[in-house]
Formats: C-alpha cells, sequence, structure tokens
C-alpha cells in the first residue's frame, strides 16, 4: 500500500519497514520486494549485498550460494 500510494501517499521508507517485516517471516514476495528496494536505493540506502540476500531467499534458497 505504501509502495504504490493506494490509500496512502507513497512512502517508500515505510514501504521498506513493513516489507522488511513480511520478508523476515518468510514472505517470498516481500523478501523480492525487500531485494528490489535494496538494489534501487527506494526507501534507504542501496545495498547490493543486501539486495542479493533478499533475492536469493526469495528463490527458496538460504540466501546466495555464491
Amino acid at each position: 500500500m505504501y509502495y504504490h500510494g493506494q490509500f496512502f501517499s507513497k512512502d517508500y521508507a515505510q514501504a521498506r519497514y513493513w516489507f522488511a517485516k513480511a520478508a523476515g517471516q518468510g514472505d517470498m514476495q516481500a523478501q523480492f520486494n525487500m531485494g528490489w528496494m535494496c538494489q534501487e536505493s527506494q526507501g534507504g540506502p542501496q545495498d547490493l549485498t543486501q539486495a542479493r540476500l533478499w533475492y536469493g531467499l526469495a528463490d527458496g534458497g538460504a540466501g546466495p550460494s555464491a
């Protein structure tokens, strides 16, 4: 809702906060979204290491293998 501005104003920092909570509980879509937000510096600083970690988790793994 915060990411797309549905019902609330667009707020990438809030979106990142809520995606992080859901991603930490194993939600694969939220893990992918966290990867994207870390990669694209949405709602926080760019962190390609974290982006790769989140993408690896979203892919069903325990993180990057290489």
